[in-house]
């Protein structure tokens, strides 16, 4: 009886180290999926391909860096739009108001918080958060983004242009890749410039397309100008008149 009793436990207790084992074993490799890195493909810069490498960036560079968050709901989003500009639709015109768009669409405190405090544990400064949780700014140096999206950030040259970016695409958690979008401000490939320059050219001759109009790009007319748009035309575009 004593021997029966002391085999049966035997077997119940291998069988609990056996199970504990197995849980284990699963918990672990979930959580190994989790952390394993999910590399953002499309954050590539394209001009890097055609320039001309002049050494990696400063480690202590500043950058002011942008994450961007993905929508919810995408499919729904995608149905409420067609029907918001559909006559025949119920929701013709009924637009959401920005909070409706960001309860509805718009990432969760709590998806915001796990990408702000990644950002945090990898040394990076979290600045700003958008009013509907799509894009979170942050600073940190070239030494610390690197470390933190696994990017090797160079400085290039291509004709007279200098810029720096990042030699491979940022790399971040799995975990993340459901909730991060985009990360900008890795490089600084494409510049901005405002469209007057075109109305109105340093030389003082008249844009192409402009003839002999001579016109300032202070005080040009839409007609004018043929280029950029003005506060007419995106009240028009927006609807934005009555407001």
């Amino acid at each position: 009886m004593q021997r029966t009793f002391v085999r049966k436990l035997g077997i119940t207790c291998v069988v609990l180290v056996f199970v504990g084992m197995s849980v284990l074993s699963i918990a672990l490799i979930a959580r190994a999926q989790q952390d394993s890195p999910f590399v953002l493909k499309n954050q590539t810069v394209p001009l890097v391909s055609h320039a001309q490498l002049m050494g990696p960036a400063s480690s202590q560079q500043q950058l002011n860096l942008s994450v961007g968050l993905q929508l919810r709901n995408q499919q729904e989003l995608d149905n409420l739009l067609s029907a918001m500009y559909n006559p025949h639709s119920s929701m013709y015109h009924h637009f959401l108001t920005p909070q409706a768009f960001a309860d509805e669409f718009g990432p969760t405190a709590d998806q915001q918080q796990q990408v702000k405090g990644y950002l945090r544990q990898q040394g990076l400064t979290v600045t700003h958060v958008a009013p509907n949780g799509l894009l979170i700014d942050a600073t940190a140096t070239v030494a610390q983004a690197e470390a933190a999206f696994q990017v090797t950030i160079n400085n290039y040259m291509l004709g007279s242009n200098a810029f720096f970016a990042n030699a491979n695409p940022p790399v971040i958690p799995t975990s993340l890749s459901s909730i991060i979008a985009s990360i900008g401000g890795l490089d600084n490939s494409v510049h901005m410039h405002p469209l007057y320059h075109l109305v109105s050219p340093p030389h003082g001759k008249p844009a192409p397309g402009l003839g002999n109009t001579r016109v300032s790009h202070l005080h040009a007319s839409p007609k004018a100008a043929q280029s950029g748009y003005w506060p007419s035309d995106l009240n028009g575009a927006y609807d934005g008149t009555a407001l």
